[in-house]
Protein backbone atom coordinates (compact mmCIF):
# COMPACT_ATOMS: atom_id res chain seq x y z
CA UNK A 1 0.00 0.00 0.00
CA UNK A 2 1.16 3.16 -1.34
CA UNK A 3 0.63 6.80 1.14
CA UNK A 4 2.80 9.51 0.75
CA UNK A 5 2.51 10.18 4.39
CA UNK A 6 4.93 7.14 5.12
CA UNK A 7 7.13 8.43 2.76
CA UNK A 8 8.39 11.09 5.94
CA UNK A 9 8.76 8.40 7.50
CA UNK A 10 10.59 5.85 5.36
CA UNK A 11 13.19 8.79 4.30
CA UNK A 12 14.11 9.74 7.68
CA UNK A 13 14.69 6.21 8.65
CA UNK A 14 17.79 5.80 7.16
CA UNK A 15 19.19 9.17 8.03
CA UNK A 16 20.27 9.73 11.98
CA UNK A 17 17.57 9.01 14.61
CA UNK A 18 17.24 12.72 15.07
CA UNK A 19 16.10 13.05 11.70
CA UNK A 20 13.70 10.37 12.16
CA UNK A 21 12.20 11.92 15.23
CA UNK A 22 11.97 15.60 13.34
CA UNK A 23 10.01 13.85 10.74
CA UNK A 24 7.28 11.80 12.98
CA UNK A 25 6.89 15.23 15.14
CA UNK A 26 6.11 16.41 12.13
CA UNK A 27 3.99 14.19 10.43
CA UNK A 28 2.27 13.90 14.35
CA UNK A 29 1.22 17.52 14.33
CA UNK A 30 0.24 17.96 10.95
CA UNK A 31 -2.23 14.68 10.68
CA UNK A 32 -3.38 14.30 14.33
CA UNK A 33 -6.86 15.09 15.29
CA UNK A 34 -9.57 14.39 18.02
CA UNK A 35 -11.26 11.21 17.22
CA UNK A 36 -13.54 11.14 20.84
CA UNK A 37 -16.92 13.01 21.11
CA UNK A 38 -16.68 15.74 23.50
CA UNK A 39 -19.77 16.58 26.06
CA UNK A 40 -21.17 17.32 29.23
CA UNK A 41 -19.67 20.75 29.23
CA UNK A 42 -23.40 22.57 29.37
CA UNK A 43 -24.63 19.40 31.81
CA UNK A 44 -28.65 19.09 31.64
CA UNK A 45 -30.03 17.96 34.64
CA UNK A 46 -32.29 19.84 37.83
CA UNK A 47 -32.90 23.63 38.96
CA UNK A 48 -30.65 22.02 42.69
CA UNK A 49 -28.11 20.21 40.93
CA UNK A 50 -24.84 22.37 41.38
CA UNK A 51 -23.38 21.09 38.29
CA UNK A 52 -26.44 21.58 35.25
CA UNK A 53 -25.98 24.29 32.95
CA UNK A 54 -29.07 23.84 31.74
CA UNK A 55 -32.81 22.30 32.33
CA UNK A 56 -34.78 19.89 30.39
CA UNK A 57 -35.83 22.16 27.85
CA UNK A 58 -32.46 23.55 26.91
CA UNK A 59 -32.83 26.13 28.41
CA UNK A 60 -29.55 27.96 30.18
CA UNK A 61 -30.04 28.64 33.91
CA UNK A 62 -29.87 31.98 34.83
CA UNK A 63 -30.02 33.34 30.89
CA UNK A 64 -33.64 34.18 29.75
CA UNK A 65 -33.92 32.71 26.16
CA UNK A 66 -30.91 31.06 25.47
CA UNK A 67 -30.89 27.39 25.02
CA UNK A 68 -28.00 25.07 24.38
CA UNK A 69 -29.24 21.65 22.06
CA UNK A 70 -26.43 19.79 21.66
CA UNK A 71 -23.99 16.59 23.07
CA UNK A 72 -22.90 19.24 25.82
CA UNK A 73 -25.98 19.08 27.78
CA UNK A 74 -25.21 15.42 28.46
CA UNK A 75 -24.65 14.26 32.14
CA UNK A 76 -22.71 11.51 30.67
CA UNK A 77 -21.00 10.43 27.29
CA UNK A 78 -23.11 7.95 25.59
CA UNK A 79 -21.78 4.68 24.82
CA UNK A 80 -21.68 4.89 21.30
CA UNK A 81 -21.05 7.86 18.80
CA UNK A 82 -22.94 10.87 19.87
CA UNK A 83 -25.14 11.59 16.56
CA UNK A 84 -28.07 10.01 17.36
CA UNK A 85 -28.67 10.52 20.67
CA UNK A 86 -27.80 14.97 19.76
CA UNK A 87 -30.86 14.09 16.69
CA UNK A 88 -32.95 12.71 19.03
CA UNK A 89 -32.34 15.90 21.68
CA UNK A 90 -32.75 18.28 19.07
CA UNK A 91 -36.00 16.45 17.61
CA UNK A 92 -37.50 16.65 21.58
CA UNK A 93 -36.20 20.18 22.41
CA UNK A 94 -37.49 21.31 18.85
CA UNK A 95 -41.10 20.26 19.87
CA UNK A 96 -40.92 21.78 23.11
CA UNK A 97 -40.05 24.93 21.59
CA UNK A 98 -42.45 24.48 19.12
CA UNK A 99 -45.57 23.61 21.92
CA UNK A 100 -44.00 27.23 24.05
CA UNK A 101 -44.54 29.27 21.03
CA UNK A 102 -48.02 27.82 20.71
CA UNK A 103 -49.26 28.62 23.82
CA UNK A 104 -47.46 32.01 23.69
CA UNK A 105 -49.51 33.04 20.92
CA UNK A 106 -53.00 32.55 21.58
Amino acid sequence: MKNPLFDIIIVGAGAAGCVFQDALDVLIRERAQVSHHVCGTCRMGARDDAEAVVGPSGLVWGIEGLRVVDASIFPTIPRANTHFPVLMAAEKIADLIKAEWKNDNK
